[in-house]
C-alpha cells in the first residue's frame, strides 16, 4: 500500500475565497499565501517559483504556454475532478466548510491533510 503524503495546510498562508481570474495557486500579489493544492505541490517538491503566478496544476507540469492549449481542449487535472478549486475559491462557503471538503476530497487522491494555525 502506497504511504499516504502529509499535507499541512497553515491557515494563516492559506488564500482562499478568491475565485475566477484572480485565483492563483500562489499569488504574486500575496507571496507567502497560497491555495490549497499550492500546498500539495510545495508537499511534494515544487518550489515557490514553481508554483507562483500559476493558476492551475496542469500550468505547472507543462508550462503556461501549454497548459493554456490543453485546458481549452479540455482536459482536466486530478484537482478539478476533485473540484478543489472550486471548493478553496468558493465565497459562498465558510472555512470551515472548506476545510472539511478539502481534506476528504484529497483525502480521496491519496493526501493527509491537515489544516493548523
Amino acid at each position: 500500500m502506497k504511504q499516504r503524503l502529509i499535507v499541512t495546510i497553515k491557515r494563516s498562508q492559506w488564500l482562499r475565497g478568491i475565485g475566477g481570474i484572480k485565483s492563483f495557486l500562489r499569488d504574486p500579489d500575496f507571496p507567502h499565501k497560497q491555495c490549497c493544492i499550492g500546498f500539495v505541490l510545495k508537499a511534494e517538491g515544487r518550489t515557490d517559483l514553481e508554483i507562483t503566478n500559476k493558476r492551475v496544476y496542469t500550468h505547472v507540469l507543462l508550462g503556461d504556454a501549454q497548459a493554456l492549449h490543453i485546458i481549452n481542449i479540455d482536459r482536466r487535472d486530478k484537482f478539478q475532478e476533485a473540484d478543489l478549486y472550486f471548493i478553496n475559491d468558493s465565497t459562498s462557503t465558510t472555512d470551515e466548510e472548506k476545510e472539511k471538503a478539502i481534506i476528504t476530497n484529497l483525502g480521496v487522491l491519496g493526501y493527509e491533510v491537515t489544516f493548523i494555525d
